[in-house]
């Protein structure tokens, strides 16, 4: 289990009672994928954020979608009864996920003056997920490349040695790490395995067949959720990267941030565009080629009643579906790719002046806002920065107010946020 993140920033009394006039101390319980975990605490240290206490759990974007779904704390490793501001996913929210919490029996409830309210989903950094090999023999030299047979082979468990994926390499066997948990990671990865991937390329020596679906628990995309011998789970990006560096011959996929990554005689292997034919490194130039036509935001006529015409448009900006798009099988670029993304309450419970965003509110707009401004540390963190457009469609919606007439603004200036009960 990837480790908890607790910051509580020392500050002067001086330069806390300046800031404590326009802002309160906010006590924020959040958590969910670990790819993106070491780039935001190193945000959470941030003067604008620093005045905050910060919870981080690291529990697999499964864990961070349930806990602010169902706003447990226990899911990201907090205490029961601690609301969970947001939560964070590489794996983009599900229609039947937001539809069970915007429903009367969710805690969005959107029929009912007592729910939580509209919620936002929003892509914050570009991300490829890197393929790692670990070997004694196996280097970039003699194994550059995969191309689409041999990584469905791999991770289907149909090549089980390296010389099964070129016969000019050893017959070593070679352990395949995988997450244990939901995993945001394990879905960009198992999304794309499904898109590419065929019935002779994924066919075992016993004959089973493995179809994969986009589950983010990895064993799941498996016959009767079992892997074969040659598996090995662990929890977390961590978890990954210490398996990695123990484990002699081994294939594994992980998150890009140079916190995870690992040892000697491991490196990130290119991987050959299923479409053009292309190998190409997990570099950024290859990643916004890959996810081009993905990353645009929606600037269609705003509907925010998921009852009236035009809310399942695809460029409708009042549908939280519409922010982050899926890009399973791209036409070209780094193959497996996609955003990491947060999920959060456009209203929040806390002590509002008529008017005004709440302590919560302001110090999420300061924290989305601080983080869009630092393309530096995104890329210091191997992430592709959003590209411009959508970051200035974002703030506009969800941070600053100054498109839609700001019905989409966290702590909306209109009457919306002093009508719901908030999260």
């Amino acid at each position: 289990m990837d480790k908890q993140f607790k910051i509580k920033a020392v500050v002067s009394a001086i330069l806390f009672a300046g800031l404590a006039s326009t802002a309160s101390a906010v006590t924020f319980t959040v958590g969910g994928a670990t790819l993106p975990q070491p780039l935001y605490e190193a945000e959470y240290l941030d003067p604008v954020n620093s005045t905050h206490t910060w919870h981080y759990g690291g529990v697999g974007s499964g864990g961070g979608r349930t806990g602010f779904l169902t706003n447990n704390a226990v899911s990201v490793q907090g205490t029961a009864g601690q609301t969970v501001q947001f939560g964070a996913s590489d794996a983009a929210m599900t229609s039947t996920e937001y539809n069970n919490y915007i429903s009367s029996a969710g805690l969005g409830n959107l029929g009912s003056s007592a729910g939580n309210g509209r919620m936002i989903q929003i892509p914050m950094v570009a991300t490829p997920v890197l393929v790692y090999a670990k070997s004694a023999s196996v280097t970039s030299t003699n194994l550059a490349t995969l191309a689409k047979s041999q990584l469905c082979g791999v991770m289907s468990g149909r090549l089980t040695q390296w010389n099964q994926i070129s016969s000019t390499l050893p017959s070593t066997p070679i352990t395949v790490i995988v997450r244990q948990e939901s995993s945001g990671t394990t879905t960009l990865l198992t999304q794309h395995l499904a898109a590419v991937c065929t019935a002779a390329e994924t066919t075992r020596a016993d004959n089973t067949v493995v179809t994969f679906s986009g589950n983010g628990t990895f064993r799941n995309n498996f016959p009767g959720n079992t892997l074969p011998a040659n598996f090995v789970q662990v929890e977390g990006s961590g978890g990954v990267q210490s398996a990695l560096n123990s484990t002699p011959e081994a294939i594994a996929y992980l998150s890009p941030d140079p916190d995870y990554t690992p040892g000697a005689g491991t490196y990130a292997l290119r991987l050959r565009n299923a479409n053009d034919g292309v190998s190409y490194a997990p570099a950024e130039a290859n990643i916004n080629t890959a996810l081009a036509a993905s990353l645009i935001p929606p600037t269609g006529t705003l509907v925010t009643d998921p009852a009236a015409a035009g809310y399942s448009a695809t460029d409708n900006p009042g549908n939280p579906l519409n922010w982050v798009k899926l890009v399973s099988n791209p036409s070209a670029g780094y193959p497996i790719v996609g955003t990491t993304n947060l999920l959060l309450s456009q209203c929040y419970s806390d002590a509002r002046t008529p008017g005004q965003p709440t302590a919560t509110e302001s110090a999420l707009r300061a924290y989305l806002d601080n983080h869009f401004a630092n393309a530096t540390r995104i890329r210091d963190h191997a992430f592709v920065p959003l590209p411009s457009t959508l970051v200035s469609a974002i703030r506009g919606a969800f941070t600053v107010g100054n498109t839609n007439g700001g019905q989409l603004l966290i702590g909306a200036a209109t009457a919306y946020c002093s009508s719901v009960a908030g999260r």
